[in-house]
């Protein structure tokens, strides 16, 4: 839980979680204008939403923008979200490798190896 705790408050983690609902929201809304009157898998701002929080999760979603601008949308919240599940996966990568004498923590917390053990 302590590397939970530090995944979530450190690296600017918080930030980044937060602009990317941001960049969600601001998506949904452009790819509704961009693509609504020409493409009925846009229909309402909620499936414009989903279109848009699937692309940020790299999952992607059934409906594709057809209009030029939408299609400028969908690759620029793509490369978005590769760059962001990147610099997440690594924070947390860095705060569960992190070597517990780096943290501040005691040395009692710590397992003993044999040889520590054995006083050599």
């Amino acid at each position: 839980m302590r590397s939970w705790r530090g995944a979530l408050g450190a690296r600017h983690v918080p930030f980044v979680i937060l602009f990317s609902a941001m960049v969600g929201f601001v998506g949904a809304a452009c790819i509704f204008g961009f693509e609504s009157e020409t493409n009925p898998e846009y229909a309402t701002f909620g499936d414009s939403l989903w279109w848009s929080g699937m692309m940020l999760i790299t999952l992607g979603s059934g409906a594709w923008p057809v209009t030029g601008a939408g299609r400028i949308l969908a690759f620029m919240i793509g490369v978005y979200s590769f760059t962001v599940f990147g610099y997440i996966t690594a924070a947390l990568a860095s705060i569960l490798l992190e070597n517990p004498r780096d943290t501040g923590e005691d040395d009692e917390a710590r397992p003993r190896t044999v040889m520590e053990e054995d006083g050599e």
